[in-house]
């Protein structure tokens, strides 16, 4: 009996040295490139989700973090994040403008430790930071992208891109009129039958002329009036289902009625309208959808007019407006840096570092290349399965850019299945006389391809605009129409 005790007691003491070998390993968070120190509250895992200690690691970040009548809070420079324990919705700030946003989990307090948890992925999406998972080292990698663009930029001289965005900026200053046509066409070659192999009476092949006319006004940024029309010609489509009449739940009826549709986008199209007054700072948009109108009578009329502007949650529709009117080398460097992986704890940080840096130089003044009065440089970048290269150029002469033009080039499996390839090529130009040209060319698999040239002008001439709607017009909160508050 005491040989079986000690044969117990050894193996009792085997198993206490071997536990903490089968325990959870610990998670390690690492913040550009260096681990972080957790004194109480540990990261842990709930779910297959990892949750952080919101203000051990934020706080490392230079974000200042607050808890008042039961709404957390996180700031820093003009970003900001509010939410409740338990919730998965929360109201992300950036420049002024708020917008209510669905999480894919909720924060949590730990009654406890008195601690708050969020979802690692919260980090990106209210700073913006990039936020990857290595497995293998059970580290949370977060890389804080607006500190890595501003070390990237110090020292460096952006004076040609400051220059190019004041040649876009003069189309603000007194009354512009635009004038852009689109002519292309849509091809397709979808297989419709329900067999994996179908025959080739089941097989779509089509292809849709379609023209878009865009017409602006715009008077020192303080007034502006736009209306489009896009007309698409279904005609090969019509041919095709005309031939499966009394298969395939096609009947008839559902053929007559898609002629009339087609009949009305050939010939009517679809139009809208868009308007901006600063002094109500509302952007307005009005929408003709008359020719898909079937009767049913849930279609909005084409009377009224949607408005987004400044609310309690601080929507700011001029500040909407400036980030898209105005050029930021950094908001673009951010951009091209979201696509980058960091789901590496040793490489991780150390190449997205390089790429803001490789990024940095290629949009400086040291990374453009000089030919007498042009200047051009590009940049690449990885997403997922995709790269991505945009090329930049211009004509300077006496120091003012009086041209420039933009390529862009995108290729790569959009979903990693075999078959979705995507292949772009999109570009645009506006000369020294304002004019602008430009071309299209999208490939979606086997299945799709749009091709369409881009003309059009603008002119330093024209009627003041209307920034408002015709009196009388109705008008309804478009974010009410969004969040199904209406």
């Amino acid at each position: 009996m005491k040989k079986i005790m000690r044969y117990l007691l050894v193996i009792a003491m085997v198993l206490c040295m071997v536990q903490p070998a089968f325990a959870e390993a610990p998670i390690t968070v690492q913040l550009d490139g260096q681990n972080l120190t957790f004194t109480d509250a540990q990261p842990r895992v709930i779910g297959e989700r990892t949750y952080l200690p919101m203000r051990a690691v934020l706080e490392a970040m230079g974000v200042t973090v607050g808890f008042k009548d039961d709404v957390i809070t996180a700031a820093r420079g003009s970003k900001s994040i509010s939410m409740t324990d338990g919730s998965t919705t929360a109201t992300i700030t950036r420049d002024g403008v708020s917008e209510t946003v669905e999480l894919d989990a909720a924060p949590f307090i730990d009654a406890h430790l008195r601690r708050t948890y969020i979802p690692a992925e919260l980090i990106s999406t209210a700073f913006d930071a990039a936020v990857g998972w290595d497995a293998k080292a059970n580290t949370v990698v977060i890389v804080d992208t607006e500190k890595q663009v501003a070390a990237a930029i110090e020292g460096k001289s952006f004076t040609l891109l400051d220059k190019l965005a004041a040649h876009s900026d003069k189309y603000s200053k007194g009354i512009w009129t635009g004038d852009v046509v689109v002519t292309g066409t849509v091809n397709l070659n979808v297989d419709m039958s329900e067999e994996e192999n179908g025959s080739d009476e089941m097989r779509l092949k089509a292809s849709i002329p379609v023209l878009f006319s865009f017409q602006s006004v715009s008077q020192d940024e303080t007034d502006i009036e736009a209306s489009g029309k896009l007309t698409l010609d279904l005609l090969e489509i019509t041919e095709f289902t005309r031939k499966l009449i009394g298969t395939n739940g096609v009947t008839e009826e559902d053929q007559a009625e898609l002629e009339t549709l087609a009949a009305a986008l050939r010939e009517n199209g679809v139009s809208f309208g868009l308007r901006y007054n600063e002094a109500t700072n509302r952007l307005y948009l009005n929408l003709d959808l008359s020719a898909l109108d079937d009767g049913s009578g849930e279609l909005p009329s084409k009377d009224v007019w949607y408005y987004l502007e400044d609310d309690e949650n601080g929507r700011d529709t001029e500040d909407v407006l400036e980030g898209v009117k105005h050029f930021d080398y950094t908001v673009l460097l951010e951009t091209i840096l979201s696509g980058v992986s960091v789901d590496d704890a040793k490489e991780g940080y150390p190449l997205f570092k390089a790429a803001a840096n490789g990024l940095a130089e290629r949009l400086s003044d040291s990374g453009f290349i000089n030919s007498g009065d042009n200047y051009a440089t590009s940049v690449s970048q990885r997403f997922g399965g995709i790269i991505a290269t945009l090329k930049i150029a211009m004509i300077m002469k006496d120091d003012v850019v009086t041209a420039c033009g933009f390529d862009l080039n995108v290729n790569g499996n959009f979903s990693g299945e075999e078959g979705d390839k995507l292949s772009l090529d999109l570009n645009f130009n506006i000369d020294e006389n304002d004019v602008i040209s430009g071309a299209m060319f999208l490939t979606l698999g086997e299945e799709a391809s749009i091709n369409c040239d881009i003309t059009g002008s603008y002119t330093n001439s024209g009627e003041a605009p209307h920034g408002t709607p015709p009196e009388g017009a109705p008008l309804v909160d478009l974010i009410t129409i969004l969040l199904g508050e209406e």
